[in-house]
């Protein structure tokens, strides 16, 4: 066997079926090798395409993917994904190829210190440039990239030595699987004060997706009601009365801290506790109230300290929780009926004020009373997945789209990379075909990512993409609105996406009428479907506007007044 065809074998065996990025003259052996294996290989329009797709497979199913890029530019491009994929906690593997340079010449061709690059962006780095080292630095790598809190690799390979064999004392060696713990540190102690514990509150993240069924049992089990952050969105379904405070960000965030000061016990589980997932750290929970439970020790008590930390894969722990709970007939809180009704509530007023700055369809439908992602949730089965870019359209669907089942939404969390939706939601479709997917992306994000389109029509990927398009990069625009009274740089060309679409070969809409009869059609329709809907100002942002041209004038009518002051004082004094 090959050192390429080992990774290949590898690859498999730990579970990656598919493999995103685009060949190059130093991988065509790679290739080569891929082309004999079962693998699938996917071109992608870019390698920067390659690795946010490797994202979006991951967080749609939880299974790892590969990517693989060249050295130079290929792998600048690739670092953008995988600084997303850090920052999303999704395990991805990369396979970067390199030639080896033998020479102490200056100015090398496609020269990069590419570990340099990696170690802020990466959970680890791996050098390969000896057969004899495949099988160990593979096994430690791909063991990396999914124990603990999931995260990215980089496989440096030495394009050299694709081609060959394995050494024959260099045996097969199996990645170390997740150790199996009938019993965890501090468990006994968690559960005594869960039981101590009067009114409890669950704090939801993305680490808990693998046992989402048992987060909303122990929710009802302990009468909690429940916060979630962005990524943890759908582990309890929004509709359930217990989902109290799904996702927040600048609105909400009174009510979470309110609720958290009601409660006496604040368990969370496989959270960061990051900028976004605490609205910029504004969350306050006590110490003495936070119970912290995440696979990666580097997470505990890192932004907020807990009095008990526990190190542990949600899945793992929590149906051992349960059953300790029930053993010990640990009954339901003090929680009433009504106060979780006026948190939800409030919480729901929140979320929908920060619509008045959000633009609105220029065609309102025939349903004016029904929202577009409310008329979206109302087609969609309720296992589907939406994928959101950054920008005002990640706004949106936060604010607009219920989301009822795990893995369900899925944004960009902390590095927020613009032109994330197109290429991740790909990625979801070829790991999960079975369920509905749907991109939804402004006209900028389209911009940068958009031809990634043309892979998942050539790759037969069903996908649903929703471009809201109001010819701007909207949400800086509003931003320099509220604060100048102008925008600058910030309109984007008038792009027909209709020509677009039949360019690559799939389906468009525009959007208008009723948005429920339309958005039935498009899922109707086979393979990629492109939905435009031209989007327009709120009369929210022409008042700030407004407000800000007035305090711009105020400033300079002041300024003007204060020159006058001081040369008046000045011929006074001479």
């Amino acid at each position: 066997m090959t050192c390429g065809e080992y990774i290949c074998e590898y690859l498999k065996r730990v579970g990656v079926d598919t493999v995103f990025g685009i060949p190059g003259t130093q991988s065509v052996s790679l290739f080569e090798c891929t082309r004999k294996s079962s693998l699938r290989i996917v071109l992608t329009a870019s390698e920067f395409g390659a690795t946010l797709a490797a994202n979006g497979y991951f967080r749609s199913s939880g299974r790892p993917a590969a990517s693989t890029s060249i050295q130079g530019p290929g792998f600048t491009l690739a670092s953008t994904g995988l600084a997303e994929a850090y920052h999303d906690s999704s395990a991805l593997i990369h396979l970067l190829i390199k030639s080896p340079q033998k020479t102490e010449k200056a100015f090398l061709l496609q020269d990069l210190d590419h570990q340099e690059i990696s170690k802020s962006i990466t959970k680890g780095y791996f050098v390969i440039d000896k057969p004899e080292e495949v099988a160990e630095k593979m096994a430690r790598a791909c063991h990396l990239a999914v124990s603990g809190e999931p995260g990215p690799v980089v496989i440096e390979l030495d394009s050299q030595i694709v081609d060959q064999n394995i050494p024959p004392s260099s045996s097969p060696l199996k990645m170390k699987g997740e150790e199996t713990v009938n019993e965890f540190e501090a468990l006994d102690s968690m559960v005594d004060a869960i039981q101590a514990s009067k009114r409890a509150t669950l704090f939801i993240g993305q680490g808990a997706a693998n046992c989402a069924s048992e987060i909303v049992t122990l929710a009802e089990m302990l009468n909690s009601p429940v916060i979630t952050n962005c990524s943890g969105r759908g582990n309890i379904p929004d509709s359930h009365r217990l989902a109290v405070c799904s996702d927040f960000g600048s609105w909400g965030i009174k009510t979470v801290n309110d609720l958290i000061k009601r409660s006496d016990l604040v368990l969370a589980i496989g959270c960061k506790f990051t900028h976004n997932g605490s609205a910029g750290y504004r969350i306050k929970i006590p110490k003495e109230k936070l119970i912290h439970i995440d696979a990666s020790d580097r997470v505990l008590n890192a932004n907020y300290p807990a009095s008990i930390a526990i190190t542990a894969d949600a899945a793992s722990l929590i149906p051992q929780l349960i059953e300790k709970l029930r053993d010990r007939n640990t009954g339901p809180s003090e929680w009433t009926d009504n106060e979780l009704k006026g948190f939800k509530d409030r919480h729901e007023t929140d979320r929908q004020s920060v619509s008045k700055l959000l633009p609105v369809p220029r065609d309102p439908g025939n349903k004016k009373d029904l929202h577009i992602f409310e008329a979206l949730r109302e087609t969609l089965p309720e296992k589907s997945v939406v994928v959101t870019d950054s920008g005002l359209n990640q706004l949106i669907v936060r604010t607009k789209f219920r989301c009822e089942c795990a893995r369900g939404l899925i944004a960009p969390t902390d590095f927020q990379s613009m032109g994330y939706s197109i290429p991740a939601a790909m990625g979801a479709g070829f790991a999960r075909p079975d369920i509905q997917v749907v991109a939804v992306v402004g006209d900028g994000g389209m911009l940068m990512s958009g031809i990634e389109l043309s892979t998942a029509v050539r790759e037969n990927i069903k996908l649903l993409v929703i471009i809201m398009n109001d010819n701007r990069l909207g949400q800086i625009r509003i931003k320099q609105l509220s604060e100048y009274g102008k925008g600058q740089a910030t309109k984007t060309a008038n792009i027909d996406f209709e020509k677009i679409a039949n360019g690559i070969g799939a389906n468009y809409i525009r959007l208008h009428g009723d948005y429920t009869a339309e958005f039935r059609r498009a899922l109707n329709l086979p393979g990629v479907t492109i939905v435009e809907i031209p989007m327009k100002d709120t009369l929210h942002t022409y008042a700030k506007q407004s407000k800000a041209t007035a305090r711009k004038i105020g400033r300079a009518v002041g300024a003007e007044k204060l020159r006058d002051l001081i040369k008046r004082l000045a011929r006074l004094s001479s």
